[in-house]
């Protein structure tokens, strides 16, 4: 069974829910090896920023455009970038990345949307544009009553 893919992809992925960053790595890759698939670098990238190899998860993040996979793949890698470039203290780079996507109307936003607005607000948080950062969970909120830690997040800004 070790050359099965999905069972690869599969303990790499639960790896990655216990922390042993290393062993889904391993399994992650490995996976990707025989698909070829970047549907997982997202969760490979945050490995690598898990373990402070932050030029390997920008890296991951060029390879996942030269692919132009799902909208929610690519925004998957985008908010893992946004996250090793936060961890270095970059925040300025890193809400230069999400904030084209700030602006997004739908009448009922997806998930992905919601979660880039998320790490955008908790990013503008980061810098102190607290009215920004208010405005974004505000929106938050209104899409998608109830998720995350938004309704405490807002009380914490007022």
């Amino acid at each position: 069974m070790p050359q099965s893919q999905s069972l690869l992809e599969i303990i790499g992925l639960n790896f990655y829910r216990l922390g042993r960053w290393k062993l889904a790595l391993e399994n992650l890759e490995a996976s990707k090896a025989i698909t070829k698939s970047v549907d997982q670098n997202p969760v490979i990238a945050d490995c690598y920023r898990a373990l402070g190899r932050h030029n390997k998860v920008r890296e991951i993040y060029e390879e996942v455009g030269e692919v132009s996979p799902s909208a929610e793949v690519m925004a998957e890698a985008r908010i893992v970038l946004a996250g090793s470039l936060a961890d270095q203290k970059k925040f300025t780079e890193a809400i230069s990345l999400l904030a084209r996507f700030e602006e997004t109307e739908r009448r009922k936003p997806r998930l992905i949307e919601i979660r880039q607005w998320y790490v955008l607000a908790d990013l503008y948080e980061k810098v102190g544009d607290i009215v920004h950062a208010r405005k974004l969970f505000q929106k938050i909120a209104m899409a998608e009553p109830g998720i995350y830690d938004v309704a405490e997040r807002l009380a914490d800004l007022r």
